[in-house]
């Protein structure tokens, strides 16, 4: 199977224009306090709040002598051929060494060019992007600006879907954001236009019901989906021999 979570920097749920892409294929999930982007990436990896986890700021991560203490979605998957395409270099502390980091400013571009060259049977690849980030803060949440950046996040996102349906192969394509925004804000915790996200989630395969509410949430959402359909695999070859 074909694992892949888009991870972007600044979107909030209530800027999803009601013809997107995102929108159509997302519910509103809530993110956890500090609300602000390192602490709420290392949820969603982690599946940790922030309380247990204890990173609570963006600059920790950074400094040279910090060693990342937990698990990530990384290590659920050990016979897969992991990838961590990132325009923020700090996460590098989160990969394990079974896991290829590209630190890059075209991200989509390197994703593209996995999906057309370097695709394994099981491939779990997560997309992490500040672009919209660095816009919502130079322009504010809800600018043009915001507004022309997002356009383009849901353009590469449904162009990525559409070379996953061609690829003949089982895939989910997840989507999250750590923060949303108001202005020039994201800390704010009453405020709903930050603390709601987006959780986009398409497949090829049985996806069931689920509820998810929270972005600690997340780790075990995607760890159901894939045990679902390798369950059915094994059942249909069990099924086979006998």
């Amino acid at each position: 199977m074909i694992i892949i979570v888009l991870m972007i920097d600044a979107l909030g749920y209530n800027y999803l224009s009601k013809d997107s892409f995102w929108y159509k294929y997302s519910q509103m999930i809530t993110n956890d306090i500090p609300t602000i982007t390192c602490p709420n990436w290392i949820t969603i990896l982690t599946g940790k709040k922030c309380t247990e986890h204890k990173i609570l700021n963006n600059e920790d991560i950074g400094r040279n002598n910090f060693i990342f203490p937990h698990t990530t979605i990384f290590s659920d998957y050990p016979n897969y051929t992991k990838y961590f395409i990132s325009d923020w270099h700090p996460l590098r502390k989160t990969v394990q060494h079974d896991v290829t980091f590209v630190h890059t400013r075209k991200v989509w571009t390197a994703l593209h060019k996995l999906l057309k060259y370097s695709i394994a049977p099981n491939t779990l690849i997560i997309l992490n992007t500040d672009r919209l980030d660095t816009v919502a803060h130079i322009n504010h949440w809800g600018s043009k600006q915001y507004y022309n950046t997002l356009q383009k996040i849901d353009n590469h996102t449904h162009a990525i879907n559409c070379k996953l349906a061609k690829l003949n192969k089982k895939y989910v394509l997840f989507g999250i954001a750590d923060h949303g925004g108001h202005k020039d804000d994201h800390e704010d915790h009453t405020n709903p236009l930050i603390r709601q996200v987006p959780l986009l989630t398409i497949s090829n395969v049985p996806v069931g019901k689920f509820s998810i509410n929270t972005n600690d949430q997340f780790r075990r959402h995607i760890k159901k989906i894939v045990n679902k359909n390798t369950k059915i695999i094994k059942k249909k070859i069990i099924k086979h021999k006998t």
